[in-house]
């Protein structure tokens, strides 16, 4: 349905492949393929793990950057 008005819905995978941090993929809720939209403060997973920042400031950039308009709907408590 979306298509056929020219709408693109995106859903952005919630972590990083191949980041190589010991330990990410050893359980299913946390690492690889954990679905959380925050950014990491631990060092040693903050320079991969920031979907936070990418979700609400690169991605909506490079939307617009290439000319795109775009409506964000954005959950208030997360603001």
């Amino acid at each position: 349905m979306a298509a056929s008005q020219n709408i693109a819905i995106l859903f952005p995978d919630t972590s990083p492949r191949g980041a190589r941090i010991p330990g990410e993929d050893k359980d299913w809720d946390f690492g690889t393929g954990a679905g959380f939209y925050v950014d990491a403060t631990k060092p040693e997973y903050s320079k991969n793990y920031n979907m936070a920042t990418h979700i609400t400031i690169e991605l909506p950039h490079v939307i617009e950057a290439a000319g795109i308009p775009i409506v964000c709907l954005v959950e208030p408590d997360f603001l």
